[in-house]
């Protein structure tokens, strides 16, 4: 045959070989896809779980959410909160110590800022120090205990506060070392006191204060292993010494505290209000998914989701108030 007839018009050209062998392949391959689509359309569906398994796996679904929100928001969040509190305290305390109105002793309400501390070497710059030392009062930054003199007077001042959450003021009092300086500024002056030791539950007590001297003791808490940072479990105490003269205290000191004041204990007096705020969201996640089905859901959730988040603030702040005060 030559090139002249293979171009002669009505002569069909030689068939290649592959090409007769792909076609019967590519046959053979959408056949067995189209088996397996038929085998998967006519599968018996699989059994629904029963209620009890279903309820399991959402209440376990919702205690995770819960957690994992919990820790975000202790860990993280809380210190926004934290930090609006500390400006709003420094300029109420910048007031009351340009008027001379500051408290120096005496019975003080909880809650009231009445120093401010600075300790570089432990990398806090400044923390407005307020009265009490509850769950509740150290959320807004370091709290002094109520049977201790404040800083800067004759006897043991005590000062606590937390390690993991709200802003952590108090996480690396532990890294202090002896000679570090901690600086305290109240009504009656500025003061100096140069850190002692750093020591641990069990651990001796550092010697009595001597006569007309001053010390402070800072507490925290610290964790171990992969707790640490997170999940501390045990105090840390931090003894200064005064280096200036101590001051008289004025008279009509607390000689007791309530157990909630002391060092990693919650403060129960937040439970009832727990409940009415947790009834708010549950009343306003109600009333958002009512409304949903009647205004539609972008409408309904953007006019809900504010509020929700608002009460879900709430109810989480006050959640930290019956975990341990030193977290």
């Amino acid at each position: 045959m030559t090139a002249t007839d293979l171009a002669k018009p009505g002569r069909p050209a030689p068939a290649r070989s592959g090409a007769r062998r792909a076609e019967p392949a590519a046959a053979s391959r959408l056949a067995r896809v189209r088996t397996r689509f038929a085998a998967a359309r006519e599968a018996p569906p699989l059994p629904p779980a029963s209620p009890g398994v279903s309820l399991t796996v959402s209440v376990l679904f919702m205690l995770s959410v819960t957690a994992v929100w919990l820790l975000i928001y202790g860990v993280f969040l809380s210190g926004i909160q934290e930090r609006s509190a500390q400006h709003r305290l420094y300029s109420q305390l910048r007031f009351s110590l340009a008027q001379e109105v500051a408290p120096l002793g005496g019975a003080i309400k909880p809650g009231t800022p009445l120093a401010v501390i600075s300790m570089p070497a432990a990398g806090l710059n400044r923390a407005v120090v307020v009265e009490g030392t509850t769950s509740t009062v150290l959320r807004d930054g370091p709290g002094h205990q109520q049977n201790t003199p404040l800083p800067g007077q004759l006897g043991w001042s005590v000062l606590m506060g937390r390690s993991v959450s709200f802003g952590a003021p108090f996480k690396d009092i532990g890294s202090l070392h002896p000679g570090d300086i901690i600086t305290a500024t109240t009504q009656q002056g500025t003061f100096h006191y140069s850190v002692i030791n750093v020591r641990h539950n069990g651990d001796p007590l550092p010697p009595p204060v001597p006569d007309g001297g001053g010390r402070l003791t800072l507490v925290s808490s610290q964790g171990s292993g992969w707790r640490a940072g997170w999940a501390p479990s045990h105090e840390v105490f931090v003894d200064a010494a005064l280096k200036e003269k101590a001051l008289l205290a004025p008279a009509g000191r607390p000689t007791v505290i309530a157990p909630s004041a002391t060092a990693m204990h919650s403060d129960t007096s937040g439970l009832e209000s727990l409940v009415l705020w947790l009834q708010a969201l549950l009343i306003v996640g109600g009333a958002t998914v009512w409304a949903s089905s009647r205004w539609g859901l972008w409408q309904a959730w953007l006019a809900g989701a504010p509020v929700i988040l608002a009460l879900v603030w709430v109810v989480s702040s006050n959640v930290f108030r019956l975990l341990p005060n030193l977290m």
